[in-house]
């Protein structure tokens, strides 16, 4: 893995992990169970990191092209 990819996922990584704090916050809030916001919150990151990586890779592909 090269350093941009590796900086790449370590921003996404980063990035998730400071959403998802937010995420157990407010659905706990909403919920007012803290196991069902946790495993919303897993679930949700889980998917979104994959989704949010596959972006960036994207972006930078299409951006190359220009």
């Amino acid at each position: 893995m090269s350093t941009s990819s590796r900086n790449k996922l370590l921003k996404v990584l980063v990035y998730r992990v400071l959403s998802m704090l937010v995420a157990v916050a407010v659905s706990w809030a909403y919920l007012g169970s803290f196991a069902k916001s946790a495993g919303l919150t897993l679930i949700l990151t889980v998917l979104m990191t994959a989704a949010h990586y596959t972006y960036e890779a994207a972006w930078e592909r299409w951006c190359s092209h220009l």
